[in-house]
């Protein structure tokens, strides 16, 4: 799973920003804060949507939606739904990311400091992208805690 190294790349880089000059450091983070947010822009916001029909045909209409594409590993319509609300949580911060990415005052703020812009963004990818990707791990060992090594294999 590549995002399991994705925050270690962004928090070494970061560390690396703290060890430069002023101006060096300083655009070391702009390029990090750029990374995150344009990043959790295309991968969530825009990504994620190509699965929303699909998700809304599970959550409203209890369709097997999502499930066409990522098959539930037990056949059972938990996975579906939880697997739903992971995609519609992910469109959601994928386009306040948007929102963000979209205005250059937005994206880069004058006079911010970019070291804290950057943890924020990144905390807020990280903490809604990771809570909602185990949610269908999570309804699964719900509905039978013996087969999860199944599911997570």
């Amino acid at each position: 799973e590549p995002f399991l190294l994705y925050p270690l790349v962004l928090e070494f880089y970061a560390r690396q920003a703290k060890h430069r000059a002023e101006v060096p450091r300083r655009e070391l983070t702009q390029k990090l804060v750029l990374v995150v947010t344009v990043f959790a822009a295309v991968f969530s916001g825009l990504g994620h949507s190509l699965g929303l029909i699909q998700a809304l045909d599970t959550l409203l209409l209890g369709g097997d939606g999502i499930c066409n594409a990522l098959p539930a590993p037990d056949g059972g319509h938990v996975w579906c739904v939880t697997m739903s609300l992971h995609i519609l949580l992910m469109v959601i911060m994928g386009y306040y990311f948007v929102y963000v990415a979209a205005s250059p005052e937005r994206l880069l703020p004058g006079g911010a400091n970019y070291t804290k812009v950057f943890y924020e963004r990144a905390a807020l990818f990280f903490v809604v992208g990771g809570i909602s990707q185990i949610l269908p791990y999570l309804g699964q060992m719900v509905l039978d805690p013996s087969r999860i090594g199944s599911v997570l294999s």
